[in-house]
């Protein structure tokens, strides 16, 4: 029964949570990376969700779960980029 459902509704739902607390997390700052892509991923998926008739689109379960967990990946990381590294008050940078 699962394998039958299209999830390309329930991504775009998630995705819009996503770039929500992008949003909010970064404090309404739009040039962040994570923001961004999550907004786009959103539009596109969103554009994929009123044309999945036309388009003839089928996003399975897997598919659906490979996608969200590389898009919370990235944003995972832009978050944690911030904060260890930008938001530490370090004068220096160090190389290596």
């Amino acid at each position: 029964m699962v394998e039958t459902d299209n999830f390309l509704p329930i991504i775009t739902l998630i995705l819009s949570l996503y770039t929500v607390a992008c949003i909010l997390l970064f404090n309404f700052d739009m040039m962040q990376p994570p923001v961004i892509v999550s907004a786009v991923m959103t539009m596109s998926v969103l554009l994929g969700t009123l044309n999945i008739q036309r388009w003839d689109l089928f996003v399975g379960s897997k598919t659906a779960l490979v996608f969200l967990t590389g898009i919370f990946a990235f944003i995972a990381g832009g978050v944690f980029t911030q904060y260890n590294y930008f938001k530490k008050k370090r004068t220096k940078l160090y190389m290596l």
